[in-house]
């Protein structure tokens, strides 16, 4: 596992900011971007606050409908539950399960496509060319899952517990 910020930097930043998940992000963000450094190589912290942001970030600009029809899905569904697993977000996670299952139960044509062309690619030709994805009742969901499971607080103290009992590089 890459460790890319050191305990240091890290523990800086919690002593320093009112959101230090936010900080990290933000490091994060510039320390992997252009680089041959695959999210999957990081250790689980890096990949919880990335991904967990990212989806958060995506679904709340555009709701679901952007979250599938971009790469992020692609990218990051399976990282993302995990990683608000990780933090105990319990209730975006089940929202998170329960689109995509719908997603899987309405369409034939994302089931039969998704392995072969990938999520975005399947979602995109299930919902844009034959209309059989209807999603839009687990926006407000989720906007109420995130704030029910106090997703900015979770992020934090998980990156300050890892702090604080003995960060893993």
């Amino acid at each position: 596992m890459h460790s890319i910020i050191s305990k240091e930097d890290i523990t800086d930043v919690i002593r320093s900011q009112n959101d230090c998940a936010y900080e990290l992000f933000l490091r994060i963000c510039d320390k992997i971007s252009g680089s041959a450094i695959s999210l999957l190589e990081l250790h689980e912290l890096y990949r919880m606050v990335y991904s967990t942001f990212v989806i958060e970030g995506e679904v709340c600009n555009g709701g679901f409908y952007q979250y599938y029809g971009n790469s992020t899905a692609q990218e990051f569904n399976a990282i993302g539950i995990e990683g608000f697993k990780l933090i105990g977000a319990h209730n975006t996670v089940d929202i998170l399960q329960k689109v995509y299952k719908t997603i899987f139960d309405q369409s034939a044509i994302f089931r039969e496509e998704y392995l072969i062309v990938g999520i975005q690619n399947a979602f995109n030709k299930a919902n844009d060319d034959f209309d059989e994805i209807h999603i839009e009742e687990y926006d407000e969901q989720f906007y109420v899952a995130i704030e029910k499971d106090d997703i900015t607080n979770l992020r934090q103290n998980y990156i300050i517990n890892i702090a604080l009992n003995g960060w893993v590089e």
